[in-house]
């Protein structure tokens, strides 16, 4: 990592506001080697060096307080289709007290997140090695999702049935136009959607959070 994405990294969490910003610091600095490394086989992130900063890691960690907002103390979250553990180890970082599982069906992503989880001791994330459309009796506070399919009927039912009782979803997304052509399609009364900008330190690029929850009896 170079000095110039350590000051990127460090600027922008200060920028965040987000606590325990040298430690978490540390720690995403060795989730990124990590994320070099492995990206060389299996092509986990379309970036590198300073742009895998800003375009990847900043941009998770700009939803942390939209995350905080709804997550109750000790909360539960799962992280859809994560890949690279974006955002979900991220949020397993700034949220401790949060458990955090990571649900991903490629066996050598898994093996990714595992090895991350080993790496940076994450005690509080545990690694689902399944898709997140096979039915499960698992419930969650908050369910989360980057990059990982378009909003339509579908996958708000999907979510849906993943909450527990006051739970939310947290999608991160980009334009907003494109968001609400999404949204247009759902043929639903049973969520209700909420459509949050993001501001990512150092990334110049529109960028929203989609917050759903289910719609009050």
């Amino acid at each position: 990592m170079t000095d110039s994405g350590r000051e990127m990294l460090r600027e922008g969490l200060a920028a965040l506001s987000i606590d325990n910003s040298d430690d978490i610091a540390r720690s995403l600095e060795r989730y990124i080697a990590e994320l070099e490394l492995w990206n060389r086989k299996l092509r986990l992130v379309d970036a590198a060096g300073d742009e895998l900063v800003g375009r990847h890691i900043l941009d998770c960690m700009a939803a942390v307080p939209l995350a905080r907002a709804v997550l109750p103390e000790r909360g539960t979250i799962a992280d859809l289709g994560s890949g690279a553990g974006l955002p979900g180890i991220p949020l397993a970082l700034a949220l401790p007290d949060t458990t955090v599982a990571l649900i991903e069906r490629s066996g050598r992503r898994a093996g990714f997140l595992r090895n991350c989880r080993a790496v940076l001791g994450l005690s509080n994330v545990t690694v689902c090695e399944r898709s997140y459309t096979v039915p499960s009796h698992d419930r969650y506070d908050l369910v989360v999702a980057r990059a990982l399919t378009a909003i339509d009927s579908e996958f708000v039912d999907h979510l849906l049935r993943m909450f527990r009782d006051g739970g939310h979803a947290l999608l991160l997304k980009g334009r907003r136009e494109r968001i609400e052509t999404e949204l247009g399609s759902v043929a639903t009364s049973d969520a209700v959607f909420d459509i949050k900008p993001l501001v990512v330190p150092g990334l110049d690029a529109e960028r929203h959070a989609v917050i759903i929850s289910r719609r009050s009896p």
